[in-house]
C-alpha cells in the first residue's frame, strides 16, 4: 500500500502537467472558425474549377459605368445603374445641396477600380480617385468653394439586377458621398 501512495502523487502531477499543456495549447491556438472559401480575385482566374475572369470583368465594367453616371448627375442614367436604395441616398444628398443653395460639380481623376470581394450576389469594388469636386451657387453658377484636391477611396457594393450589376451602397466619407 505504501508503494501505491508514492506513485499516486506522480501520476497526479503528470496528469496536471498534461492538462496544463492541453489548456495552454487550446488558449494559444484558440477556437478556429469553420473553413471559409476565400476567392483571391486578383491572383487566379479559376477558383474551384470555375473561371472568374468574366464575372470580375462584368463587375468592373458595370461599376465604371455606374460611376460615370454618378459623376454626370444625369437622373435618367442613374436610374439605370443605381438601385432604389441608392437613388434615395443620391436624392437626399441633392436635397442637402438645395437647402444650402449650391450644386456639386463632381470631378474625379486618376480613377482606379479594383474588385475587392467577388460574391455573385453582392460584389464589392474599391474605387480610388483624386477628388477635385467643388460647389457652385445654384442660381448664378459661380464657384463657391475650392476643389477638394484629396485622394479618396470608396467601397462600392453592387447587386445583380437582371443581366447587369447596379450600385446599391457606397461606403466612404460624408464629404466624398455628398
Amino acid at each position: 500500500m505504501a508503494a501505491a501512495s508514492h506513485t499516486t502523487p506522480w501520476l497526479r502531477r503528470i496528469a496536471v502537467v498534461l492538462a496544463a499543456v492541453a489548456l495552454l495549447a487550446s488558449v494559444t491556438t484558440g477556437c478556429r472558425p469553420p473553413a471559409v472559401e476565400v476567392v483571391n480575385v486578383e491572383a487566379s482566374e479559376e477558383q474551384g474549377g470555375r473561371n472568374l475572369a468574366p464575372l470580375r470583368e462584368q463587375v468592373l465594367a458595370d461599376a465604371k459605368l455606374a460611376v460615370e453616371a454618378w459623376l454626370s448627375g444625369d437622373e435618367e442614367q442613374l436610374g439605370a445603374v443605381f438601385t432604389q436604395n441608392m437613388i434615395h441616398e443620391w436624392a437626399r444628398a441633392r436635397g442637402l445641396d438645395e437647402n444650402e443653395g449650391v450644386e456639386r460639380v463632381r470631378v474625379h481623376s486618376q480613377q482606379e477600380f479594383t474588385v475587392s470581394d467577388l460574391k455573385e450576389d453582392r460584389p464589392r469594388v474599391s474605387y480610388k480617385f483624386l477628388d477635385d469636386s467643388y460647389f457652385v451657387d445654384a442660381d448664378t453658377g459661380d464657384s463657391v468653394s475650392e476643389p477638394y484636391g484629396l485622394e479618396r477611396e470608396l467601397v462600392i457594393v453592387l447587386v445583380l439586377d437582371g443581366e447587369s450589376y447596379k450600385i446599391d451602397t457606397i461606403i466612404g466619407s460624408a464629404d466624398a458621398l455628398r
